[in-house]
């Protein structure tokens, strides 16, 4: 097996893109167990159940800045 070497790195804003793209991610994630978890325990989380829809349009804004990120090697 032949071991390549990725000598490509990311540049800081899509570094910060990155970072803020798990920070979205980990939203949707709460977003989708809000459903689960009582008001009454933790409040917030109910926030992110109603803003799961703005959430979602954000994935997927991300998910095509990725792709357009994305070069293919040759």
């Amino acid at each position: 097996m032949i071991a390549v070497k990725n000598d490509r790195k990311l540049s800081k804003f899509n570094r910060f893109m990155l970072w803020l793209n798990y920070v979205v991610i980990v939203g949707l994630v709460s977003a989708c167990f809000a459903k689960y978890i009582s008001p009454l325990l933790f409040w917030p989380i109910a926030f992110a159940g109603l803003a799961f829809p703005f959430i979602f349009i954000l994935n997927l804004a991300f998910m095509l800045y990725w792709l357009a990120q994305f070069r293919r090697a040759s």
